[in-house]
């Protein structure tokens, strides 16, 4: 029997560095589900992933669901996410 999205409280992440033309990028992938027993793990996990590459791609494929908390964390992360001089700057 498959637990229902109420039951699943699991979170894997899976961290790659990957370096093209010089370029680091880190790349954070995720499985489970994102709610309040997993918040915590989930903000941390994206945390470390941004402070290893000035360029972070956060895979949420492997998401059953994230809430909107969940998702607040995901932007938080995008806002303070450190850019290259080079890369894209807000106005």
């Amino acid at each position: 029997m498959t637990p229902s999205i109420e039951e699943s409280t699991h979170l894997i992440s899976i961290s790659r560095l990957l370096r093209r033309g010089g370029v680091e990028v880190s790349v954070q992938g995720f499985r489970g589900s994102v709610r309040e027993a997993t918040g915590e793990d989930f903000q941390a996990r994206l945390a470390e992933a941004g402070e290893r590459a000035p360029y972070l791609v956060v895979n949420l494929a492997g998401l059953d669901y994230i809430s909107s908390a969940g998702l607040g964390l995901l932007l938080e992360q995008a806002s303070i996410q450190k850019r290259p001089v080079r890369g894209w700057t807000p106005q």
